[in-house]
């Protein structure tokens, strides 16, 4: 009985942890583009860069080359079960650069071909074709047939003209997709500033020299920001610590409570075999001996019952990649330890609950009036 209530109170205090965690792992690839590369743009909706920044920016002694990209527009996004929906939109690129970019990131494509210039032909990756069961030739923005729910209607039309190949290595995942700036610059329903951001690439081995120089110098007044790997990482992280928190502390209240009904069974349990301790008392175990023999019971039965909760959060995370996130073209990091360490608040409180009830109730222990008793 304590072991299938501890299991059961741990479950499902850490069920919803979980689900975030998952969550915000699977929008980590969505950053995988910033891993080899940098941007740097306006503050600001429809903002330009001032071309003093851009000829900072080119003449850095880290920086191998800059290239036009236009502001981001929502085209296309990537569902996350089971709330989140990720920016998942191709980018504007000349059609020398876009080149330029396959080759950095030794895209394949699955089939189809990259935007030709001046069309309204995108390409994506496979995760998001696999995610919203797109294919070559689906169009992309119309409002009266969308391309999947909930899709953007946009200014005008776009057709899937290609779909990169998923990778191989969960490290180089990435949702790049492009299309083509020469068209975006000839619509005029496309807000496309005098100085368009800029997408940065370093020199061999100098991405983090690079990002230094954008994070702490480039951006000190805030006339211009900086998109680079690792603050887009670090603010996902911290949002998901963040709203991991806020469970923790409003489920802290049901763990306390859960620990002290079970604290209170085992209590229960403990009392209802006095009639064994005094005997062992009377045949010379001292109380500490006593306290740590139940100890050990105890400890016994909160890891059985850990145990068994972790194995069923493994085989819930295993339900997961298989049932839900594979058919939507995402993986889930089994290597987060974060959501597995909010398994143990429970049976640590447990056993702290019980340790302090066990050693109150054996120190007003008689073995002589249980003995006369019997």
């Amino acid at each position: 009985m304590l072991i299938g209530a501890m299991s059961l109170m741990i479950m499902a205090v850490v069920m919803t942890i979980f689900l975030l965690a998952v969550s915000y792992d699977a929008q980590e690839p969505g950053l995988g583009y910033l891993s080899r590369l940098s941007i740097v743009r306006a503050p600001g909706a429809g903002r330009g860069l001032d071309p003093g920044v851009v000829a900072q920016v080119k003449t850095h002694p880290a920086v191998a080359k800059v290239i036009p990209v236009a502001p981001r527009i929502h085209m296309l996004s990537i569902s996350i079960p089971p709330f989140v929906n990720a920016e998942a939109s191709p980018f504007g690129i000349y059609a020398e650069d876009m080149a330029y970019l396959v080759d950095l990131y030794g895209l394949e494509m699955k089939e189809g071909s990259l935007p030709r210039p001046h069309s309204n032909e995108m390409v994506i990756p496979e995760i998001i074709a696999q995610n919203r069961n797109l294919k070559i030739g689906d169009v992309i923005g119309d409002p009266e047939t969308p391309a999947y729910p909930g899709a953007e209607a946009l200014p005008a039309e776009f057709v899937v003209s290609g779909i990169f190949s998923k990778s191989s290595a969960p490290i180089d995942e990435n949702w790049l997709g492009f299309v083509s700036l020469e068209f975006l610059e000839s619509h005029e329903f496309f807000p496309f500033p005098d100085v368009p951001p800029v997408i940065v690439v370093p020199k061999a081995g100098q991405k983090d020299t690079l990002d230094d120089w954008l994070e702490n110098e480039l951006t000190w007044d805030r006339s211009v920001s900086a998109l680079t790997y690792r603050q887009e990482l670090d603010r996902i992280q911290k949002s998901a610590r963040n709203q991991m928190l806020q469970m923790a502390l409003l489920e802290s209240f049901i763990a306390i409570v859960a620990a002290i009904a079970l604290g209170v069974l085992n209590y229960i349990f403990i009392s209802q075999r006095e009639s064994e301790f005094g005997m062992l008392n009377a045949l010379g175990y001292g109380r500490l001996q006593l306290v740590w023999r139940t100890m050990r019971e105890t400890f016994f039965t909160t890891g059985i019952a850990w145990a068994f909760s972790a194995f069923l959060c493994f085989l819930g995370l295993l339900s997961l990649q298989f049932v839900v996130f594979a058919p939507l073209g995402l993986r889930l990091n089994f290597i987060n330890l974060t959501p597995w360490f909010f398994t143990l608040p429970i049976p640590v409180l447990v056993i702290a609950v019980t340790t302090s009830t066990i050693a109150r109730t054996l120190s007003r222990l008689d073995p002589v009036s249980i003995i006369e008793r019997r």
